[in-house]
C-alpha cells in the first residue's frame, strides 16, 4: 500500500526530481488547524485552516479559490500582516 508521506533529507535526487517533473509537488502556505486572517471588504477576520487543496483553501469551513482570496483581499499567517494589507489598499 502506497501511502501519503513527508519528504525529509534522505530522499535521493532523481527520485525527487521525478516527481519535481511530474507536478506532484506543491508548497502549501499554511498548516491545517492554523489560525489565519481573511481580508472581506477591507476587514480583517480570524479564521481556522480547516483543509489546503491545489487550488482552494478551506477557512473555517468555506471554501475559496486562491483567486477569490486575491480578489477579496488575501489570506495571511497573522493580524499585522492582514492589517499591513488593509492599510497599503
Amino acid at each position: 500500500m502506497i501511502k501519503t508521506q513527508a519528504l525529509g533529507k534522505n530522499v535521493a535526487l532523481d527520485y525527487l526530481n521525478y516527481y519535481l517533473d511530474m507536478e506532484r509537488i506543491y508548497l502549501m502556505p499554511m498548516t491545517l488547524g492554523q489560525d489565519a486572517y481573511i481580508v472581506v471588504n477591507g476587514k480583517p477576520s480570524k479564521v481556522v485552516v480547516t483543509d489546503i487543496g491545489i487550488k482552494a483553501i478551506q477557512l473555517s469551513g468555506a471554501w475559496y479559490t486562491w483567486e477569490q482570496l486575491e480578489e477579496m483581499g488575501g489570506v495571511y499567517n497573522s493580524s499585522f500582516d492582514a492589517l499591513k494589507s488593509v492599510a497599503g489598499q
